[in-house]
């Protein structure tokens, strides 16, 4: 069964590796930025660097301060500070929740959903402020991101919460067979973790 397994893995990878695909959208985005997509790898490097073991999740984000990539005290990305907050206005708390796709991960701060849907609710209303809070943990299954909704509830309580979720799901049912396995990245969280202490 382990070998069966093992050889349907590789004709998926493999009919998977030899295709051609055209630029994905994401991808165009990128290439549009004004930022090179070479700048922004080596500041998301710096995001997988600042993570830390945590019950339950697996990992974490600490925070990170960079010209494209920021993440808050509170292990979540920042959106780009571009909207003015009136105090007299009724405040609404939007989560976006999710994984690498909520997160951003071929986006800068200003181009992710979060930051791109903030300043949008808040152009065009004059009677609310949207708070539009990044949710997203790039390589969190959904598994991990309940987990991390749950113990956040404890704390604060949104007025609304978006889901974006799914692709890493599929990723970890479709490259490991199983619903219950966990993302490659948190694979390779903790093999580095584990380098590191012997």
């Amino acid at each position: 069964s382990s070998d069966l397994h093992s050889m349907n893995l590789k004709k998926k990878t493999k009919s998977f590796t030899e295709e051609t695909f055209e630029p994905s959208k994401s991808e165009l985005i990128v290439k549009n930025s004004r930022f090179s997509s070479q700048d922004l790898m080596k500041e998301m490097s710096k995001v997988s660097e600042a993570t830390e073991y945590t019950s339950y999740l697996i990992f974490k984000f600490n925070p990170v301060k960079s010209k494209l990539v920021n993440i808050g005290k509170d292990g979540y990305r920042l959106n780009s500070n571009s909207v003015i907050w009136d105090n007299n206005a009724k405040k609404i708390k939007i989560w976006l929740i999710g994984g690498t796709e909520a997160f951003g991960y071929v986006n800068t701060d200003e181009e992710t959903i979060s930051s791109i849907l903030e300043q949008k609710l808040n152009d065009e209303n004059s009677k609310f402020q949207f708070e539009v809070k990044n949710h997203g943990v790039f390589g969190y299954a959904s598994t991990q991101q309940l987990i991390k909704f749950r113990l956040d509830l404890i704390e604060q309580k949104p007025d609304m919460i978006i889901v974006m979720n799914g692709f890493n799901d599929y990723k970890i049912s479709w490259k490991y067979q199983s619903i219950f396995a966990t993302d490659l990245y948190t694979h390779i969280y903790l093999d580095r973790k584990s380098t590191r202490l012997n």
